[in-house]
């Protein structure tokens, strides 16, 4: 089972700093996560809610698709 737990977060920060990513880089790849992973709320990180969560990015939050990686 796949879900995103505050620990791995942390330690995809870790990993992040590990590999001499810019601090900015971090911070704002880490808070993708954590908003993704509140989009979930504890279920289970699949294609299908990533796919969720990109329409649901594009619908509510007005984000341009192009900027959606």
């Amino acid at each position: 089972m796949r879900i995103i737990t505050l620990a791995s977060i942390r330690k995809f920060e870790k990993n992040l700093y590990l590999k001499e990513k810019a601090p900015a880089t971090i911070q704002k790849y880490v808070s993708a996560v954590k908003a993704f992973a509140d989009f979930l709320k504890g279920e289970e990180f699949t294609k299908e809610s990533l796919i969720r969560y990109r329409e649901y990015l594009v619908t509510v939050k007005k984000h341009r698709q192009l900027t959606l990686h």
